[in-house]
């Protein structure tokens, strides 16, 4: 089993985040970058989901360190829920908070993790929180005629 930072890193990692408070999900990639000048060193991008299969960037993961870096062309500042999501999630997965499985351990439950699964009637990416869990898109369960 590996740890989740390492899934996070891993060079193509796509997953969701749920505040517990609000409700609301925000859906990450992160991509490592290839080696070129440059970017020397540990660099991924970070993008965020804005509409099915449209992503926007978010910023950079750069460095020993491999903390979340906005750019000039970073969509969102640090005052943006994507941002303030992203870096609360990722200062508890760096800090052990979190088991493979995205359960926060002890008092850290503010930040639901879950990969992006695959509907199991078209393969297309499950990004909304209830549909990763039953394993089948809104789109394709009211097909089959599901509720």
């Amino acid at each position: 089993m590996i740890e989740l930072q390492t899934f996070v890193l891993a060079g193509k990692a796509e997953f969701t985040l749920t505040s517990r408070y609000s409700g609301k999900h925000y859906t990450f990639q992160v991509n490592k970058a290839k080696e070129n000048p440059r970017y020397p060193g540990k660099t991924w991008f970070v993008n965020y989901m804005v509409s099915y299969d449209e992503y926007k960037y978010l910023g950079i993961l750069k460095g020993d360190a491999i903390i979340l870096n906005l750019t000039a062309k970073s969509h969102a500042g640090e005052e943006s829920p994507v941002f303030k999501i992203f870096t609360a999630f990722w200062k508890l997965a760096r800090n052990g908070a979190y088991d493979w499985e995205g359960t926060p351990h002890g008092d850290q439950q503010m930040i639901r993790f879950q990969h992006v699964g695959r509907c199991c009637v078209c393969a297309r990416p499950l990004t909304n929180p209830m549909s990763i869990d039953m394993g089948i898109g809104p789109e394709c369960l009211s097909k089959i005629g599901g509720e």
